[in-house]
C-alpha cells in the first residue's frame, strides 16, 4: 500500500506497489449507498434533478435551476465524468475544505451562482472517505511524476481522477469536527460539527 504521507521525501518505485491510498471528501447522505455502489462520478440527469430538489423554494424555480446547473454541465462536464480524490487528508481539511463545508463540486457551482450556499451547508454530514485504489485502475497521466513529488515531499496538494472507486476500495469513513479555514471568505474559521 502506498500512502505519499508517509513517503515524504523518501525514493519509492510505485512499482513496488499495488494500491494507492487516497482521499474523497463530501457530505454523506446515505453511508448505504457507498457501501453498496461506491464513489461513482455524476451522471447528467441525475445531478441536475438533485439539483432541483436540492435547491428549490419560493424564490428558485425548477427552470432556473435547470437552466444554470445545464449551463455548469456543459462548461465543466468532462472533470465531473470522473471521481477526484486527493493524496493526503490534510488536503481536504486545508485548502479543498470546500467539500466538507458544501459537498459535490457540481452542486456547489451551481448553488453558488444562484446564490444559495449555505443551503448545502445542512445536508448530510461532512466526511472523508479513505479508499485505496488499486495501482491498475489509475491512469499513467495520474502517476507520472509522483515518484519525483513523493521524494521532493510535495504531495499535499497532488489529486489523482479515477472511473470509480469499487466498495471494496473503501477502506473506512472519517467524520472530521473542529474549524477548518473556510476557503472563501479569506480563510476564516469555519466549524465543521
Amino acid at each position: 500500500m502506498l500512502i505519499t504521507e508517509e513517503c515524504g521525501g523518501k525514493d519509492i518505485s510505485i512499482s513496488n506497489y499495488t494500491h494507492l491510498r487516497a482521499y474523497h471528501a463530501c457530505r454523506l447522505l446515505d453511508i448505504e449507498t457507498y457501501k453498496k455502489e461506491g464513489i461513482v462520478p455524476l451522471v447528467e440527469q441525475s445531478a441536475i434533478e438533485y439539483a432541483i430538489k436540492t435547491l428549490s423554494d419560493e424564490r428558485l424555480t425548477e427552470d432556473r435551476i435547470r437552466k444554470k446547473a445545464e449551463e455548469i454541465w456543459r462548461r465543466y462536464g468532462n472533470n465531473i465524468h470522473r471521481v477526484w480524490l486527493a493524496l493526503e487528508q490534510s488536503e481536504l481539511l486545508g485548502g479543498a475544505c470546500h467539500y466538507l463545508i458544501y459537498g459535490s463540486e457540481f452542486l456547489n457551482a451551481v448553488a453558488g451562482h444562484l446564490w444559495c450556499r449555505n443551503k448545502l451547508k445542512e445536508l448530510g454530514r461532512p466526511t472523508i472517505i479513505v479508499c485505496d485504489v488499486p495501482l491498475n485502475k489509475i491512469s499513467d497521466t495520474w502517476t507520472n511524476g509522483l515518484e519525483q513529488a513523493i521524494k521532493d515531499g510535495k504531495t499535499s496538494s497532488c489529486s489523482i481522477a479515477v472511473d470509480c472507486v469499487a466498495p471494496e476500495d473503501i477502506v473506512r469513513f472519517i467524520y472530521p469536527t473542529g474549524y477548518v479555514k473556510y476557503p472563501f471568505l479569506g480563510y476564516s474559521n469555519y466549524r465543521l460539527g
